[in-house]
């Protein structure tokens, strides 16, 4: 009898435990709906809370759901490629420690008189995702994650961002608010390895992302046989020409294009601390950032480096360029009371357009194949005054 009721209890327990993690289950797939329908940060921040009243006995279990469920969506990923360095042993991009909220429009923060000396920051990165003609911002990641560093796939259907985990890919959803804009959730992984691997590039094709790990470029193929191979010994800042046949890179502070096999044909930009080099639609263009007499400008010069001239409109304060798919216009990191903001500026009218007007850095745009987005990296580090 005693054994009886004993079994009839465990069973019980068995049952109530069962319940527990199909409630749970079920509250974290409606908190992510909530999370990927949200349109705005408060949208997110409130779709990101957990719903779910937890005692002291049920948080364990609670996080061992969440965890569970991290787990299925990254398995969603299957059929991700996989780099492995010689020695195999995964370890994520070293990334900011604190944590913080986006910053309030209104927020006082202590400001750097740098005037556009140094780069713009990247402490406590994410990607956000702004149309090209302005309004709001949105978050792409999910805290606590971190993403910097976007580029868009040339069919326009997936965002690249280096993340705490490598190289990640983010697709387009497929119905909701978001249809059609890049969503975290719907995320595999492209490149892991032992050593950070920053600036992905896609190939014009969209058989191959290029990346730099340690000084060096490497490249990925994306389809069945996912074949590495290194680009440029010394390198970084890869871009590819529209065609697919050339690429451009820095080596040294100076931008140098090369064939698409890495062989270099021209000294480009002839500088010392140039970086970020960008190729105009056409294939006629490079632009990139050079700091100067001690300030960031951009420049932009033929792909022989014949003639090299500053571009009008961002002397003081620029760096970063982004092209639009129609060569017309140029998106930038600018200096501006004393941070850096997105700009988009017509390089045949000169009017330049202001897209955000926050606390934060921005930095590395990337204009979307269709031209109606720009992503972009926002750092959401911020020194508050004391």
């Amino acid at each position: 009898m005693a054994r009886r009721r004993l079994l009839a209890r465990r069973r019980a327990a068995h049952d109530r435990r069962v319940a527990d993690l199909e409630q749970a289950l079920r509250a974290e797939d409606e908190r992510l709906a909530r999370i990927e329908a949200a349109e705005t940060w408060e949208e997110l921040d409130l779709a990101a809370r957990r719903t779910i009243v937890e005692t002291s006995e049920e948080r364990p279990r609670t996080w061992q759901v969440v965890l569970l469920v991290a787990v299925c969506l990254l398995a969603a990923g299957a059929f991700a490629v996989v780099v492995g360095s010689p020695t195999d042993e995964p370890v994520s991009p070293a990334a900011p420690q604190e944590s913080v909220n986006p910053p309030a429009e209104s927020r006082q923060v202590a400001r750097r008189p740098t005037h556009g000396v140094e780069l713009p920051r990247t402490l406590e990165p994410s990607v956000f995702l702004i149309r090209s003609t302005g309004g709001g911002a949105r978050r792409l990641d999910l805290p606590p994650a971190h993403s910097w560093q976007p580029a868009w796939r040339p069919d326009g259907r997936a965002l690249a961002v280096v993340s705490d985990r490598g190289i990640v890919e983010l697709s387009a959803s497929g119905a909701g608010p978001v249809r059609g804009q890049p969503v975290w959730r719907n995320r595999r992984e492209l490149v892991t390895m032992s050593l950070p691997t920053l600036l992905p590039a896609y190939s014009p094709d969209g058989r191959q992302l290029a990346f730099t790990v340690d000084g060096e470029i490497w490249a990925v193929g994306l389809g069945p046989q996912s074949v590495v191979r290194r680009l440029v010994v010394d390198g970084a800042y890869i871009d590819w020409s529209r065609d697919g046949r050339r690429i451009a890179f820095v080596r040294s502070g100076r931008v140098l294009a090369a064939t698409a096999d890495g062989e270099v044909t021209s000294d480009v930009s002839h500088g010392k601390e140039d970086i970020s080099p960008k190729w105009a639609p056409s294939g006629r263009s490079l632009a990139f950032t050079r700091l100067e007499d001690g300030v960031l400008r951009l420049y932009i010069a033929d792909p022989l480096g014949d003639v090299v001239r500053r571009m009008p409109g961002a002397d003081a304060g620029a760096a970063y360029p982004a092209w639009s798919p129609d060569g017309q216009e140029i998106a930038y990191c600018k200096f501006v009371e004393r941070n850096w903001e997105l700009v988009v500026r017509d390089l045949r009218s000169g009017r330049e357009t202001r897209l955000t007007r926050t606390a934060s850095d921005e930095s590395f745009p990337a204009w979307s194949p269709d031209g109606k987005w720009i992503a972009f990296t926002r750092d959401l580090h911020l020194q508050v005054q004391q």
